[in-house]
């Protein structure tokens, strides 16, 4: 599991699906994570600085203006604590999102279980300084440990669990799809369109969610 590049999704291949969720690090001790749908276009960005962003990429960052009157590429800015081992950000994806489409598996994919009906299912990133290290009992409730991603200084370990739905999270998806009806309106967007959207505040353990556009 110690890669430099992770591609998770949710489902299976012939079946429903999330979308490919890709994490990596670099040489500059940086962590990355974006969705494939929307990869070269937007990415979290959690840097060794413990200064994060959430937001364009640099390449896509003209486009978005143009496109959205986006005039500061990043969405969300955050500070993650000086801690051995911090929650950085936690993927949200709806059982209700998942959707049927033709994927080219070019590169290797770890397939997570569907989470049950009317439930999610949690994506976790961890980042901890060396040399901290997650351990889960056998049948912990917190989930599975699904990668790890290991560069000099500190790792990044994803962990996988399925989150029942209540009225907190119903609200989380209600309050992300009116968000998103802000942005993408009088926008056209191709049918099996994915979007993140990350909630806002002055926290550093965001949460990203999954939508279909």
């Amino acid at each position: 599991m110690r890669n430099k590049v992770l591609r998770l999704a949710v489902g299976s291949l012939k079946g429903s699906r999330s979308g490919v969720w890709r994490f990596w690090s670099n040489s500059k001790g940086n962590f990355y994570v974006a969705n494939r749908c929307l990869g070269g276009q937007v990415k979290i960005s959690f840097h060794k600085d413990r200064n994060c962003h959430f937001g364009f990429t640099s390449e896509y960052a003209d486009k978005a203006k143009a496109r959205f009157g986006v005039m500061d590429r990043h969405n969300e800015k955050l500070v993650i604590p000086h801690e051995p081992i911090v929650s950085a950000l936690q993927i949200l994806i709806p059982e209700s999102e998942l959707f049927t489409a033709p994927l080219n598996q070019e590169k290797k994919i770890t397939w997570l279980d569907v989470p049950p009906q009317d439930s999610i299912g949690t994506v976790t990133l961890l980042i901890c300084e060396k040399p901290s290290i997650v351990k889960l009992p056998e049948g912990s409730k917190k989930g599975w440990i699904v990668g790890k991603l290991e560069i000099e200084i500190r790792n990044a370990w994803i962990l996988y669990a399925f989150t029942p739905m209540d009225k907190g999270l119903s609200r989380v998806i209600t309050n992300g799809r009116l968000k998103l009806a802000s942005v993408l309106k009088n926008v056209q967007i191709p049918d099996g369109t994915r979007a993140t959207v990350m909630d806002s505040g002055t926290h550093h353990d965001r949460r990203v969610l999954e939508l279909a556009c």
